[in-house]
């Protein structure tokens, strides 16, 4: 079986996750855990200016906490026996989800 979990470090996503470390499921069960980073360009209204080593840092930061959601998740999910499989997906989050869902 293959679970997808969507996670953007929140209590609510937490939740879920905890909510399938939990759950008993079949053998050979793959939890992909997802999330997403859109663009910084995407983030900011449109006619915000910032200095350029301030976008870098933002889009630094947003991967950091990227990775220490998908750390916590994989910590999570592992310890109650499951494979995990982990992405960052750089797009609009909706979508991104949509597509790994199909």
């Amino acid at each position: 079986m293959r679970v997808l979990l969507a996670t953007d470090g929140s209590a609510s996503a937490d939740c879920a996750r905890d909510l399938i470390a939990t759950l008993t499921w079949p053998r050979e069960t793959v939890v992909r855990v997802v999330i997403a980073v859109e663009a910084h360009l995407e983030l900011l209204p449109p006619f915000a200016v910032l200095p350029g080593n301030i976008v870098d840092e933002l889009d630094a930061e947003l991967v950091r906490h990227a990775e220490a959601t998908l750390d916590a998740a994989e910590r999570v999910i592992r310890g109650a026996g499951l494979e995990v499989e982990r992405l960052i997906l750089q797009e609009r989050a909706a979508d991104a989800i949509l597509d790994q869902a199909r």
